[in-house]
């Protein structure tokens, strides 16, 4: 899926009554048993990604800011996790205890008539930094730097391509 659904589109153009834009966000480390999938709804519900993985998504005041659309190479996210309890407080700690492995998170967004599958192409990102605080969690994730990537990414060496030489 590339884009907005059609169900998306049509939520964001008429606004039926009754049905509402859902945030998920799965958070991912390879020092946890398994994801952690919170969802900004009053109340937990089970979501269906779109690889069919199914989870209880957990409920949690959170907030994303997704980064600008610019002409700038690095694109920042910026997540806050309102009253975090101990549960992903100890996760996040088990993570900084492996610093080498980034926390991946995935924003996804779902409709409220339709947990079933991700209304837009899910938005992957690797957490770059974490600050805690009593009251909140603030993280910052990017995306790779796709405008000063170089360019083939292939480097044509000699020792994989023989034909080079002459």
């Amino acid at each position: 899926m590339i884009g907005p659904t059609a169900d998306l589109v049509r939520f964001l153009v008429q606004a039926p009554p009754g049905d509402a834009w859902v945030d998920v966000l799965e958070m991912a480390h390879a020092a946890w048993p398994q994801p952690y999938v919170l969802i900004a709804y009053n109340y937990g519900q089970r979501v269906r990604f779109e690889d069919g993985r199914v989870y209880d998504a957990m409920p949690l005041a959170f907030r994303v800011d997704l980064p600008d659309a610019g002409t700038q190479g690095r694109q920042d996210m910026s997540i806050t996790l309102d009253n975090v309890g101990a549960e992903i407080w100890n996760a996040l700690e088990l993570a900084q205890a492996k610093p080498q492995f980034p926390i991946t998170v995935t924003w996804r967004v779902f409709l409220k008539s339709n947990f079933n599958a991700p209304a837009a192409q899910p938005f992957k990102l690797s957490v770059v930094n974490v600050t805690a605080a009593e009251a909140a969690v603030q993280m910052t994730a990017q995306r790779s730097d796709i405008i000063n990537r170089r360019w083939p990414r292939v480097v044509y060496k000699p020792e994989r391509w023989p034909g080079l030489v002459r």
